[in-house]
């Protein structure tokens, strides 16, 4: 520009305003520029003219025409005449707002990798020359110390644990060697107060201050290192319990279970896990059972019962099972524990028990029948009715002997069948079970009715669900006065079918009374 701030050319301004070099000839920076702007330019160009020296304005903005606001360094240096007198100024501009993006764009970066070292969960420091050259915000935390003057300049063998120091120089050299890649090593790092923290170290060669070095990242893992021990502690007591324990999501798979399960079920773990509980169910407990049993631990609430299941080979087993839901910090279930008890003997124990229990009253009540009924047919509808009843049968019955006629002929049907007329109302000695019963003078007793030869109607036997038959000849002395017998529903035990041998001794001596 000349003296007067009238602008006299240059290809190069053109090129960095998008005004042409001609439009810019004869106008002033007011011309082309917002008012602001174009004063502040003029007040440099005059403070430049006066100075007669070089006047450098490192950052100026102005405002293209092509390419909006642009960052320029800025050098202005009067030019004189042979009297010392400016006459015009020489402005050189170079474009530098690419270079300052880049600039920004390198110190966001920085800040944020600063901020990513000094607020990350893990220790990462620098060795160099052996020696702590820098330690972030969490090394300084979990060493003890209070500010990273306290540890820098501290050598390695002073901070590690004398036992782990020798590997650690050992990978320490290989890294400045240029060994690469990451191996993780478990390190017992000392605290200013000489206590140690185990630690998970990881370390890579880097330039510090462009000298070689080490950066190590360190992770704390004693609460993880405990957490383990107890799970291993834990497992080992499962795998100990004397108790069958299944372990399952909030879905019902089975996520591990111990050796007692094994035991019980048959079931190896790499069989059980992954499979769903029912995988036992034995077709004992109904839909409805199995349902309030899921409404009840789905809410959280704990479930506790007995259940008939059934082993890997096939036989059934008695449990008492207690189903625990383990909840999440926020209240959700996140598995369920189930403790499996094998009380089988003991519910055999029981059920004895009650067998016993209902032989004696069984007993008694034909007893009392003998001496206390009016009429013989009164006598063993009463024993026949008390069978049923003590003995859970499906139906009982008393034939006497014509011998005359040499036919058992029904006396008394008690269950569910109480008629006395139709085919087995008469059945001649030697014909079909009941007859052959009286002709070969000794009891017949079978757990399987279906398939029975002796059974001659199968179709019968299968629809009704007939499981057991005993019958017995009643004998007097050497001489048959008639049978009586009984179908059940159930296996009849060896106490049960003794019991009724007795009965049908009585029942002998009680027809022989009545005659």
């Amino acid at each position: 520009v000349d003296a007067g701030g009238a602008g006299v050319g240059g290809d190069a301004g053109e090129e960095l305003t998008g005004i042409p070099s001609a439009e810019m000839i004869g106008k002033s920076d007011h011309d082309f520029f917002p008012p602001a702007d174009a004063a502040l330019y003029v007040a440099r160009d005059r403070a430049a003219l006066t100075s007669r020296g070089v006047l450098e304005t490192a950052e100026e903005t102005i405002q293209t025409r092509h390419h909006g606001a642009r960052i320029t360094h800025v050098w202005k240096v009067p030019i004189v005449d042979a009297a010392g007198q400016p006459t015009h100024l020489l402005g050189i501009s170079e474009d530098i707002t690419e270079r300052k993006r880049i600039a920004v764009t390198l110190q966001q970066s920085e800040e944020r990798f600063r901020l990513l070292v000094e607020q990350s969960p893990d220790v990462i420091g620098i060795y160099q020359d052996t020696r702590l050259v820098f330690i972030n915000a969490t090394g300084v935390r979990l060493l003890g110390a209070q500010t990273p003057a306290e540890l820098l300049g501290r050598k390695s063998e002073h901070m590690v644990h004398p036992d782990d120091f020798p590997d650690v120089k050992a990978r320490i050299q290989r890294r400045l060697a240029g060994e690469t890649g990451m191996y993780p090593a478990e390190v017992r790092y000392l605290r200013l107060d000489g206590t140690s923290l185990l630690m998970e170290v990881s370390a890579a060669p880097v330039m510090y201050e462009g000298q070689p070095a080490v950066q190590f990242i360190a992770r704390d893992i004693g609460d993880r290192k405990r957490s383990e021990e107890q799970l291993r502690v834990q497992a080992s007591a499962l795998d100990a319990a004397a108790n069958a324990i299944v372990i399952t999501d909030q879905r019902g798979t089975i996520q591990s279970v111990n050796a007692a399960f094994t035991t019980l079920t048959g079931y190896t773990a790499a069989e059980a896990v992954g499979q769903n509980p029912r995988l036992l169910n034995s077709g004992q407990q109904d839909a409805t059972f199995f349902r309030n049993l899921w409404q009840r631990i789905s809410s959280g609430q704990v479930w506790s019962g007995e259940m008939t299941n059934r082993r890997k080979d096939g036989s059934l087993y008695f449990e008492e099972m207690t189903i625990t839901p383990l909840l999440n910090a926020a209240g959700g279930i996140v598995r369920y524990i189930a403790i499996k008890q094998d009380i089988s003997a003991r519910k055999r124990a029981e059920a004895a028990l009650q067998e016993n229990a209902d032989l004696a009253t069984l007993e008694a009540e034909v007893g009392t029948a003998i001496t206390q009924a009016g009429s013989l047919g009164e006598m063993l509808q009463r024993c026949s009715e008390a069978v049923v009843v003590h003995l859970d049968g499906a139906f009982t019955r008393v034939w006497i002997l014509n011998e005359a006629a040499q036919m058992l002929e029904l006396q008394a049907s008690a269950g569910c069948y109480t008629h006395l007329d139709g085919p087995h109302g008469r059945v001649p000695v030697g014909q079909f079970k009941i007859g052959r019963i009286a002709q070969e003078r000794k009891a017949y007793l079978t757990n399987q009715v279906v398939g029975d030869p002796r059974v001659a109607d199968q179709a019968w036997a299968q629809r009704e669900g007939m499981v057991a038959f005993a019958g017995y000849p009643l004998m007097l002395a050497d001489r048959v006065i008639g049978v009586a017998a009984i179908f059940a529903r159930h296996p009849l035990g060896d106490a049960t079918l003794q019991a009724l041998a007795v009965i049908a001794n009585t029942i002998a001596v009680g027809i022989e009374r009545k005659q």
